[in-house]
């Protein structure tokens, strides 16, 4: 079974963090990807880009609003993929 996980941080908070508290994000981030990678349960991942360069997508005049991120601010966002 393969999973997409989507893993985020407060856009407000993200502002307020220390270049130190950025780095320890960045490093659990690595170390989880890490261990799915040691597992070869990692099939790929990368950061998505901040909300102000986010583009809405329309389908049939109507807004993606079924999905559950469709209204989320969440700029520091990271996708990836497993399989478990």
């Amino acid at each position: 079974m393969e999973y997409l996980l989507l893993i985020y941080h407060s856009e407000a908070n993200w502002g307020k963090m220390t270049p130190a508290d950025e780095a320890a994000i960045y490093r659990e981030y690595g170390q989880l990807r890490d261990d799915l990678s040691g597992k070869g349960k990692f099939l790929g991942g990368s950061q998505l880009t901040p909300t102000t360069m986010a583009t809405t997508v329309r389908a049939c005049e109507t807004a993606n609003a079924w999905s559950p991120m469709a209204h989320s601010r969440k700029p520091k966002s990271n996708w990836a993929a497993i399989s478990l």
